[in-house]
């Protein structure tokens, strides 16, 4: 019984990650690359790294006389460049090159297009809608984010007073 026990969470552990690891093949990948260029991947990369900034600077006025060198940073190591060929891996992993080519064909027509231009402001527009929701709650959050460190308090000192008593009489 224990011997197929292991062999299932072996089989578990081992053979997700031995599917991943088949070799994309040099047309998937650069479905892949088309998909990810025609998507204008790098350009949204640029658009997120600045929108990023601008929002920590804005939740940190002190942080806006740096905005010009956190931009420099962002520009300089989290580049599209840098992230294409784990993109890549990601795409190619995610979809099988039919796909691949099936959502470049799509990408392709007028409404693909209208997809691609539109879906990022609804993204951002969604994003902004959860953010208020949550901020709609935020008392309740703090309530019960308090009521879990008083339990934590009162779990720990009693853990304390317990631990100088033998263990036949906790």
């Amino acid at each position: 019984m224990k011997r197929w026990i292991g062999l299932a969470v072996l089989s578990v552990l081992f053979f997700p990650a031995a599917a991943r690891c088949a070799e994309a093949t040099p047309s998937q990948r650069q479905a892949a690359r088309e998909l990810l260029l025609l998507a204008g991947t790098a350009q949204a990369m640029n658009a997120a790294a600045e929108a990023m900034v601008d929002v920590q600077a804005k939740a940190n006025p002190a942080m806006e006389p740096y905005r010009d060198v956190m931009l420099t940073w962002m520009r300089k190591y989290v580049t599209y460049e840098a992230l294409e060929p784990k993109l890549i891996d990601l795409y190619t992993e995610s979809f099988t090159e039919a796909e691949l080519r099936e959502m470049i064909a799509f990408y392709k027509t007028p409404v693909g297009h209208k997809a691609l231009e539109k879906l990022p402001e609804l993204m951002q527009e969604g994003a902004l809608m959860g953010t208020e929701l949550a901020q709609q709650h935020t008392d309740e959050l703090r309530t019960m984010l308090q009521a879990r460190q008083d339990e934590l308090e009162k779990q720990e000192k009693q853990e304390k007073k317990e631990g100088g008593k033998p263990p036949g009489l906790r």
